[in-house]
């Protein structure tokens, strides 16, 4: 009989441990979770720039000119006329 209480006595003190043990890894799944939420969210905003980033790419490279282009043909060297030189210092 004090064998078997002794075993008992061992199966409730590993069973605390056990429990200990698996509350601190719910723990650490309840921060990792925590994390992926946070590095999902920040996707999502990345995800919500790259399509604002390609909608106006596809204005900027309007080919009619007339669809909202917001590009400006900027002057090049190889385009310049000496009155551009003049008007720019």
């Amino acid at each position: 009989m004090a064998e078997e209480l002794a075993q008992l006595e061992q199966l409730r003190a590993s069973s605390r441990d056990l429990v200990t043990f698996l509350e601190q890894v719910c723990e650490e799944f309840d921060m990792i979770q925590g994390e992926n939420e946070k590095a999902l969210r920040i996707m999502e905003n990345w995800a919500a720039v790259f399509q604002a980033a390609k909608g106006v790419a596809r204005i900027q490279l309007a080919q009619d000119g007339l669809s909202g282009s917001f590009r400006r043909d900027a002057v090049t060297a190889s385009t310049a006329t000496p009155s551009d030189a003049k008007l720019d210092g």
